[in-house]
């Protein structure tokens, strides 16, 4: 693999901590963690793809190029800016869950119970961008990541960025309307919050899912200039750099 500007990658900002916290919404007992490049297969993704759907979704994966190299780009490059909410259970089990089970293979929870598998019920999938709002260049990557490292590439993750664009905000369609929407986003921007990562969270999303992102603190920027997946977005910003301020 060939670095550029640094022999190893870089360690010059906080990284977001990988704790787990414990849920229990509507008797599905969860927990929310990083995800990661071990999870890309079980990851959420657009009807069009699979049999998942995007719910709340801030903007679709670039349609010009393959869901899993882009999804397993981020995960792999900045897999710790990515968040996902978690249950298990048996192969037995009933229910959406077992439902679940039979549509693909799970990880198991651990070595010493292997027939427990950990089941991905919704994500946020981010990168870093030395932008404030969301820009064409932070939805797409280079497509040399896979052997040639880049500090600051041209497109996708910027590791020295201070925004963190959210891409993705997804949850499994038979666990939608049940609050794992809101536990994920809420979760996120406390943890992106708390461990001091960037200075704002910034995403796109449709005119109908303002509302829904202004409930969460985000701003209302106004018409993006991104035309990524056709254009017609709104620029959304939840700042924090203000707030550290106060604290000084």
């Amino acid at each position: 693999m060939t670095v550029t500007g640094s022999s190893t990658p870089p360690s010059t900002r906080p990284r977001p901590p990988r704790e787990t916290s414990l849920y229990q919404v509507r008797g599905c007992r969860s927990s929310s963690c990083c995800v990661s490049s071990i999870n890309v297969n079980t990851c959420l993704v657009p009807s069009c793809v699979n049999p998942f759907v995007t719910c709340r979704r801030c903007a679709p994966l670039s349609l010009h190029f393959p869901y899993s190299l882009g999804l397993e780009y981020r995960l792999r490059t900045c897999g710790e800016l990515c968040s996902g909410i978690f249950t298990s259970a048996y192969p037995t089990a009933s229910g959406s869950v077992g439902e679940i089970l039979k549509t693909r293979q799970f990880s198991s929870i651990d070595s010493h119970d292997t027939d427990r598998k950990r089941i991905l019920l919704g994500h946020v999938i981010a990168t870093k961008s030395s932008s404030r709002l969301v820009t064409d260049e932070a939805m797409d990557y280079p497509k040399d990541w896979q052997t040639r490292y880049q500090l600051t590439p041209s497109t996708g993750h910027n590791e020295i960025g201070d925004t963190v664009c959210i891409h993705s905000l997804c949850v499994h369609p038979d666990f939608q309307r049940k609050g794992f929407g809101h536990i994920l986003l809420k979760s996120y921007i406390q943890r992106i919050k708390d461990s001091a990562t960037a200075k704002r969270l910034s995403l796109i999303c449709r005119h109908h899912f303002v509302a829904y992102y202004e409930k969460a603190g985000f701003t209302n920027i106004g018409p993006s200039k991104c035309r990524y997946g056709g254009g017609d977005w709104v620029d959304m910003v939840l700042e924090f750099e203000s707030e550290w301020e106060d604290d000084e």
